[in-house]
């Protein structure tokens, strides 16, 4: 008489106890990228525990990204730890599940934001960076779905602190965050920010960085747009003037490439 055997192909791995094994070892190697992170390891490794982590959360349980989002702003925020190298681990690995995993964690966009303009107060060059960087995954994570009080935030960090750094690094990184801004529509800007990112553009002379020229010529492009678009509510001289600054910076933009 043939034997009949069960076909456990589709079986539940929780049938078996397999699924809280698989979920401690996710848990353990979590804790692990986390530790190796908060000790201060260098940019190329941090870099490949920030990836790896998002890698674990993606291919593992996804809930898990609330709380190691939750303790990275908490180890962030705690103003006692400073060292430099140590921000910079956990900034890079928040930007990068902010990257992977940024609409589902965009309640935290505001405090994220909080964050980064707390790292400028840092001397360290690499640490405003790592700051911008994370900022601008956060922005593009999200996708313009936060409160519009975090995207209002962010841009007055940007504007205030980050496109007159004296780092030139930290410059790039303020013009890829307005190219964010540009990405995902601007939102939360109103006739201020506007207003305050056309002034700006005249002093687009003390630069002669393309990166940072593409950066404004995107999001003032985008700006322009929004202002053709909800024409109604706005002044007919804030739309020329932003029109004006458009053409400005592509003048620069050109003259740049030709010097190159």
């Amino acid at each position: 008489m043939a034997k009949k055997y069960v076909t456990t192909e589709n079986a539940p791995l929780s049938q078996f106890g397999v699924l809280e094994s698989i979920l401690l070892w996710q848990r353990r190697c979590e804790d692990a990228l986390y530790s190796l992170l908060t000790l201060g390891a260098r940019r190329p490794v941090r870099h490949l525990a920030s990836v790896a982590m998002a890698r674990v959360i993606s291919k593992g349980d996804g809930i898990s990204i609330y709380s190691r989002a939750s303790s990275l702003q908490g180890f962030l925020s705690d103003g006692r730890r400073n060292e430099p190298q140590k921000v910079a681990g956990a900034a890079q690995c928040l930007g990068e599940l902010y990257r992977h995993f940024g609409r589902r964690i965009t309640s935290g966009l505001l405090e994220t934001t909080i964050i980064a303009t707390k790292l400028f107060k840092f001397n360290e060059e690499f640490v405003r960076q790592e700051a911008l960087y994370m900022l601008q995954n956060a922005l593009e994570g999200s996708g313009g779905n936060a409160a519009a009080s975090a995207y209002t935030e962010a841009f007055r960090l940007i504007m205030r602190f980050a496109v007159g750094d004296k780092s030139f690094l930290v410059r790039i990184a303020a013009a890829r965050c307005l190219k964010a801004f540009a990405i995902i529509g601007g939102p939360g800007l109103g006739v201020g920010e506007l207003d305050s990112s056309a002034s700006y553009c005249v002093k687009v002379d003390a630069f002669h960085c393309q990166v940072f020229l593409v950066g404004l010529v995107l999001s003032v492009s985008y700006f322009s747009l929004k202002l053709t678009h909800l024409a109604g509510a706005y002044s007919r001289p804030l739309r020329i003037l932003f029109l004006l600054s458009v053409m400005h910076l592509l003048k620069h933009w050109v003259r740049c490439l030709l010097l190159e």
